[in-house]
């Protein structure tokens, strides 16, 4: 072994090394960090969609079909290829489990919608704010039952771009999503305030 194959070994250990400091970096951003990043357009994401699996309908079930719901969607969602990040929401007093899905399309929500019985779902894509900057819009859809396939922009709510924190959420008990390992708060403000 001579000097300059010692050296290109020393330089790859050293390549090698800092690449899995970055990886361990990234894996320690805590989970609520990691969403806000992607909700708020600061990720590689382009689209999510927001859903449950659970109490189909926006209809109290058992605690024992919630849970076997939530275990067939998000064995649905690995079987199609889609990543996901797990969160929690209380939507109208009901506790649910639910996902964001990423880089999804609409037609494959309204699919996933119709085949665990929901009410509908929050879209949200990406768009350019400036040349430095992106944000997420989102809009709540509702599935079109009336129709094999197709859904529509809840008459009642509205589009928004502006992601409401924890801080800010920390008296509401409902109408919220969190992240359930810190039990944090974010919501979209998709409905005009009454």
């Amino acid at each position: 072994m001579n000097k300059k194959v010692l050296k290109q070994m020393i330089r790859k250990v050293l390549i090698e090394n800092q690449e899995k400091r970055v990886v361990l970096f990234e894996a320690a951003q805590p989970k609520y960090d990691r969403l806000l990043d992607i909700l708020e357009g600061r990720s590689d994401i382009e689209t999510v969609g927001i859903m449950s699996g659970q109490n189909p309908m926006a209809q109290a079930i058992s605690p024992e079909k919630n849970l076997k719901l939530k275990g067939q969607l998000e064995r649905r969602l690995k079987k199609m290829g889609l990543k996901y990040e797990r969160i929690g929401g209380i939507f109208g007093g009901l506790v649910e489990k639910s996902v964001v899905i990423m880089n999804v399309d609409q037609n494959t929500m309204d699919i996933l919608c119709r085949e665990f019985d929901q009410w509908g779902f929050v879209f949200g894509q990406k768009h350019m704010m400036n040349a430095t900057q992106d944000f997420m819009a989102f809009t709540m859809y509702a599935i079109d039952y009336d129709n094999p396939m197709g859904w529509q922009k809840d008459p009642h709510s509205k589009s928004t771009g502006f992601i409401i924190k924890h801080e800010e959420l920390e008296g509401s008990s409902d109408n919220v999503s969190f992240d359930p390992t810190s039990k944090k708060k974010f919501g979209m403000e998709l409905y005009e305030e009454d």
